[in-house]
């Protein structure tokens, strides 16, 4: 960190019809809070200077979150709870800011320190189907037992052992009025990370009837260290 600037860290949610912003126009709106908040924004240094943001894990476009983060660094120090009622005064609702704090120079990156995310997946079958619960859970069962997903990826065959992309076995929360809530737990990783999309393609498969994803949400980020799952802040 530059000698005179702020490392302040933001945590906001994206949600209801800002889920479909790619990363590149989060990026701009959140640049544009940031400014009519009269935050006192550091620039970078070189032929095209910008603000110096630094954004968590992508999230993908369509999904929402409520546990999303950006580092924005200051030129001078504003306290927190007076940046935070800026940036409440500059948001839009569907881009709430939800904390704000500082972090040190030394603290990692967002995208190195985030490396497990929890999904909530909404899913409802294309067509009739009364044993829907029984079909998914046999689904994720199914799954379970062969320890890997195999999916298409720009006509290669990539897999994904699940032992290393998930954290733990997907599982049903609820499955009512034709409606079934499974949670994902996915790891971050450098080869390549297990996307909800591509687990609910593999799903179908698997249990033999094409679900329809009505909700896709990421509840929350974590970090994963020896002493297991915490949250940043």
């Amino acid at each position: 960190m530059a000698e005179g600037q702020f490392r302040l860290r933001i945590r906001y949610c994206k949600k209801g019809r800002l889920c479909h912003l790619s990363h590149l126009e989060l990026v701009h709106a959140q640049e544009r809070i940031i400014r009519r908040a009269g935050l006192p924004f550091a620039v970078s240094q070189g032929f095209s200077p910008h603000m110096k943001l630094a954004f968590g894990p992508a999230i993908g476009v369509g999904t929402g979150s409520l546990d999303e983060y950006l580092d924005v660094w200051l030129t001078r120090y504003v306290d927190p709870q007076e940046a935070l009622d800026a940036l409440h005064a500059a948001q839009v609702p569907d881009l709430a800011v939800l904390q704000c704090s500082y972090v040190g120079d030394k603290d990692a990156s967002l995208v190195t320190a985030l490396t497990v995310s929890q999904y909530l997946i909404d899913l409802f079958p294309a067509g009739e189907q009364p044993d829907l619960e029984a079909l998914i859970q046999k689904g994720l069962d199914d799954i379970r037992a062969a320890g890997s997903i195999q999916v298409m990826k720009k006509n290669k065959v990539k897999t994904y052992d699940l032992s290393l992309s998930t954290v733990e076995p997907a599982r049903i929360i609820y499955c009512e009025d034709g409606v079934c809530q499974i949670e994902l737990m996915c790891r971050s990783r450098d080869d390549g990370s297990l996307r909800p999309e591509l687990f609910v393609q593999e799903l179908s498969r698997v249990a033999g009837v094409e679900l329809v994803i009505s909700c896709l949400l990421r509840v929350a980020q974590y970090v994963e260290d020896q002493e297991g799952l915490h949250r940043l802040v």
